[in-house]
């Protein structure tokens, strides 16, 4: 530009810094054709005025020169031009996500955090995860990079499922462009599916010997994701999720073309009869869906009398068990006659003779059991000799009764 005589101007200086790092520079005020007389004899004024600067700003003395021009360039000032770049900063809020309560296995659970931009400008951000406390642990996020002008926020939604239950945890690095990075964590805690079971007790009551009996168990999923369960006896420790299924399996493909499917028929089948000892279950393992409601059949192969009081498990992958009681009582009837013999001194030919409730040798068959027994006498008869009916012939008699 050009001074006019005796103006003031005013210079505004900008600094915009491309790295967060010190700055020092110098800049030169440079006056264009003047006249060499003017810099030879310089005014009092214009000398104090010069001192005083460089006094006061630790500017370094302008160069007053000699030239053979009549009108040279002169750098009238230099003028000390300091700063800093400071870092960009974002801030976030909350660093910390609680997914509060028992969160199932397998579903998804959101929860959001903002980024708010503190700096004066434009500031890039990025959002990765960094770490993970399980290789089953995934998440998502709504916002994975983007640009905040001065005082923006934005919103980032954290999506979190976990495919195994306990405690675990995600890392998430915030990149800043020219600034230092921010760490967001989330915690959770994860369960499985619960199944519950109706009857605490499966009692069979009173059976008789060489019998098979049938209990049926509710049982229902009240979780909202799939529930897969084996029924068990609590002592065998060798049926479980790791050994049963192959056993399955392997039976059933002994009894199926190669390359046909296994039919859930054919597993349930199979799952009826492989547990041990008396009792089997039918089905043994199956999945139930979410809020489903099923039943389970006990069966128990009565042999010897015996009093029973067992436990039985039902084991749930990634659940809780849950235990219910199983009892019965295993008797054969017992069953006494009064007699073994009936005698008669004399008889006549044609005349019957009944041995009734009003005759001294009546026979009677006594109970002596809790179960109702059946009973069928064999009649005899011979030709032309003699004929033994009985009145009852047949028939059930309660327990403790004659």
């Amino acid at each position: 530009g050009t001074f006019n005589p005796c103006e003031e101007v005013d210079f505004l200086v900008s600094f915009t810094p491309d790295a967060p790092l010190p700055f020092c520079e110098y800049g030169s005020l440079i006056v264009d054709d003047v006249p060499i007389d003017a810099i030879r004899n310089a005014s009092e004024h214009l000398k104090m005025t010069v001192q005083n600067n460089i006094e006061a700003f630790n500017i370094p003395t302008p160069g007053f020169i000699g030239s053979n021009a009549q009108n040279p360039n002169v750098p009238y000032l230099e003028l000390a031009l300091t700063g800093e770049g400071t870092a960009c900063h974002l801030s976030v809020e909350p660093p910390i996500l609680f997914f509060p309560g028992e969160n199932l296995i397998t579903i998804p659970i959101k929860k959001s955090f903002v980024i708010t931009n503190l700096s004066e400008g434009r500031t890039n951000f990025k959002i990765y995860e960094s770490w993970k406390s399980h290789p089953t642990v995934t998440s998502d996020l709504s916002v994975t990079e983007g640009s905040l002008m001065a005082g923006e926020f934005r919103e980032v939604v954290v999506t979190f499922k976990s495919g195994q239950i306990g405690d675990h945890r995600l890392g998430f690095c915030v990149e800043i462009e020219n600034g230092q990075p921010l760490n967001v964590e989330a915690n959770a805690s994860f369960i499985g599916p619960r199944v519950t079971i109706e009857e605490p007790v499966a009692n069979f009551g009173l059976i008789r010997t060489f019998k098979t009996s049938k209990f049926r168990v509710n049982i229902n999923n009240t979780s909202e994701i799939p529930a897969e369960i084996i029924f068990r006896r609590a002592c065998d420790d060798h049926v479980n999720f790791t050994s049963i299924r192959p056993v399955l399996e392997n039976r059933v493909s002994e009894s199926i073309t190669e390359g046909a499917t296994m039919t859930e028929e054919m597993l349930e089948h199979e799952r009826s009869v492989c547990s041990n000892d008396k009792m089997s279950f039918a089905p043994q393992r199956r999945t139930l869906g979410p809020f489903e409601k099923s039943s389970i059949v006990i069966n128990y192969d009565a042999k010897d009398c015996e009093s029973v009081l067992d436990h039985l498990e039902l084991m749930v992958l990634n659940g809780e068990s849950q235990f219910i009681s199983m009892q019965t009582e295993v008797q054969k009837p017992l069953i006494t006659i009064n007699r073994f013999e009936v005698s008669q001194d004399a008889m006549f030919k044609s005349v019957p003779i009944e041995f009734d409730e009003h005759h001294e040798q009546i026979i009677a068959l006594r109970n002596m059991g809790n179960l109702p027994a059946m009973f069928q006498w064999e009649e005899i008869t011979i030709e032309n000799k003699i004929k033994a009916t009985f009145e009852p012939a047949r028939g059930t008699l309660p327990p403790k009764s004659e």
